[in-house]
């Protein structure tokens, strides 16, 4: 059974918010979980509707990155279900 993991990510969060950390987060992330697919909340995307997202396509993990509101929104979205929460 293949694994499908999202990676959703704060990106007002203040340790990625300059392109380095970013790149240097995805470069982490690909030697890590390299079947992630990686999305960030922008002034036009939420968070609430990037997990809204992530559950639809019904996620082996959800690893949320940001503070304590995105672990919250996240860990609330998959109580109830057989999906992994994983924390950056």
């Amino acid at each position: 059974m293949s694994q499908v993991i999202r990676v959703l990510v704060n990106g007002q969060a203040g340790s990625v918010n300059s392109e380095s950390d970013r790149s240097q987060l995805l470069q982490q992330l690909a030697t890590a979980l390299p079947d992630a697919i990686v999305r960030w909340t922008d002034a036009n995307v939420t968070m609430d509707q990037l997990i809204q997202q992530a559950m639809k396509e019904s996620p082996t993990m959800v690893v949320a990155g940001g503070g304590d509101g995105t672990i919250n929104a996240v860990a609330s979205a998959i109580v109830g279900t057989d999906t992994v929460l994983g924390v950056l």
